[in-house]
């Protein structure tokens, strides 16, 4: 043993094996293996899982698959996870990867989710690692991040404080700095050529490998070049994206305005930028353009409206006032059946409705408009009709004041507001009402907020981003289920991880259901269709059937 690399998720291990491959495929006296819980225990086993899962690509000598072959011979650059690393310190079976004093390096990647507990837990296995590997000796810690911080004295403080080894930071001295910064690549020089207009870089876009027809551009340009890489970079149209870009990331559309405004299609335009200057590398190997795009979304949590008699403005971001016509914002749900609206929010001082719940303040319900009261015989009978009592009341659009008798003016507080909804104020002795008031539907849960809750979010991202990606160019790919699309997610919560996993493949089973039934080409395909649909829901939703 020389070095271990310690991930926090088996997702991380697994895509750094596949860039060892690459990096020690030259390099067969350099042996390298992943023991996590997924590591087969027998050669034969794990040469079948490698097959498997790599299909038409060659096993390197210098790879250790099995638990079996890396404890007769361990491996002399070892990833794994901090929680197996805990299990490979302990069980007898494992002592011979520790048994060698040979080792040099403790590599941590993503450094910034050790926080608190987690990082308290990992320190302290860290020292029991090098107390057990190299007592003596020193190793060379290495802890790797893209958002541990700016502060360099934090950053190595940090650092001391998780490995238990001195690290250091001397403004000036650059021998003694042990925080090793990114170093963006300067934006070359001109002269530039060009530019391309957005159509040509469309075409670009469309050839899969256009090094030689930029070079034939450029050279009918003017600009005599050898390389493709170097062309590219001294293009006017890509020279200006890479220097508004290395101040910092942009929006898409502020970008097409700024640089593609006359296209009419100006996001497709820098879309075909981007991917033309990502195929495109120089002589050291490195992109012309290394972007990434970051979609940024949340749950939404809550729909907000006002009720003045310029809107209704609706938000999907809590408000109290709203942004438009400052009138009082209210949180709003639906009954599921008949779509009444109802309020939610708290009663303060007996006579003001605001959307905002505190932990110690009871939340209450308005059923919008003036709508007489129905109530279902049979479930009256059983849970009787008194949890379907409302009060009437008048409420302000302004202010959110409740007023018991319908007024020219609101007149709480001085407000001169002339616009009062009607509403009726449940009495709910739970947190949500059991039933609708309008419709008399009798079942819990049956008002809903408009909540999506984070999992939602991300299911319905990933369904969308998995079904836009086009089927894998290889047939033996494409032969696999998904016809070889590949979509990974991460989060920094194993618990969150898991019970998103199973979430995804419920609901995105349910969507397949109906698409199914809603698709059916004849009453057979239906009805089959239907057989399915309903023992699913039988399974999963058991009060629904």
């Amino acid at each position: 043993m020389r070095a271990l690399l310690l991930y926090p998720m088996n997702a991380l291990a697994n895509d750094q094996l596949k860039r060892l491959r690459q990096l020690l495929a030259q390099a067969p006296h350099i042996t390298f293996g992943r023991y996590t819980g997924d590591t087969p225990h027998g050669a034969r086993e794990a040469e079948a899982t490698f097959e498997s899962l790599n299909p038409g690509e060659r096993r390197l000598p210098n790879e250790l698959l099995s638990r079996e072959e890396m404890r007769f011979q361990p491996p002399h650059l070892l990833l794994t996870n901090y929680a197996m690393l805990e299990y490979l310190l302990l069980r007898p079976a494992d002592l011979d990867l520790f048994e060698r004093q040979n080792w040099r390096y403790i590599a941590l990647d993503e450094a910034h989710v050790y926080d608190g507990a987690k990082a308290a837990e990992v320190a302290m296995l860290l020292r029991r690692l090098r107390d057990r590997v190299a007592p003596e000796t020193s190793l060379q810690c290495i802890a790797t991040s893209a958002t541990v911080g700016e502060d360099p004295t934090t950053v190595v403080d940090f650092a001391t404080k998780l490995f238990d080894v001195p690290f250091e930071w001397v403004d000036g001295d650059t021998g003694r700095q042990d925080l090793v910064r990114d170093t963006r690549v300067p934006t070359p020089a001109g002269p530039f050529w060009g530019p391309l207009d957005t159509t040509t870089y469309r075409e670009l876009a469309a050839i899969e490998e256009p090094a030689a027809e930029i070079l034939r551009l450029a050279k009918e340009h003017g600009f005599a070049a050898d390389d493709a890489g170097e062309a590219l970079a001294q293009e006017q149209g890509m020279a200006d994206l890479r220097s508004r870009l290395a101040g910092g990331p942009g929006a898409l559309d502020d970008l097409g305005q700024m640089l593609c405004a006359s296209d009419q299609r100006p996001q497709e335009a820098v879309a075909a930028m981007v991917a033309v200057g990502s195929k495109i590398s120089d002589s050291a190997g490195t992109p012309v353009l290394s972007a990434r795009y970051h979609l940024f979304a949340r749950a939404t949590e809550g729909a907000f409206t006002c009720l003045t008699s310029s809107g209704p403005h609706v938000s999907l971001s809590r408000h109290e006032i709203c942004e438009t016509c400052q009138g009082a914002a209210f949180e709003f749900g639906a009954c599921k059946r008949c779509g009444a609206v109802h309020l939610t929010g708290t009663v303060r001082h007996g006579d003001l409705f605001v959307p905002r719940v505190t932990r110690d303040e009871k939340r209450a319900w308005l059923l919008l408009g003036d709508t007489p009261l129905l109530v279902d015989q049979d479930d009256e009978d059983l849970e009787g009709a008194r949890q379907l009592d409302g009060q009437d009341r008048f409420l302000c659009a302004a202010c959110g004041g409740l007023r018991t008798t319908m007024q020219a003016q609101c007149g709480r507080d001085g407000c001169v507001s002339t616009t009062l909804w009607p509403v009726r104020l449940l009495n709910v002795r739970e947190t949500y009402p059991t039933g609708c008031l309008s419709c008399g539907a009798r079942v819990a849960g049956m008002v809903r907020l408009f909540e999506s809750g984070d999992d939602a979010a991300v299911a319905v991202l990933a369904t969308a981003l998995y079904q836009a990606q086009p089927p894998a160019a290889d047939d033996a790919l494409a032969d696999q289920p998904g016809e070889g699309r590949k979509l990974l997610s991460f989060s920094d919560s194993r618990q969150a991880a898991a019970f998103f996993a199973p979430y995804l493949e419920m609901s995105y089973s349910s969507i397949q259901h109906r698409r199914l039934i809603l698709e059916g080409d004849d009453v057979r395909t239906r009805s089959r269709c239907r057989r399915v649909a309903i023992r699913h829901a039988a399974k999963y939703a058991p009060d629904h059937r």
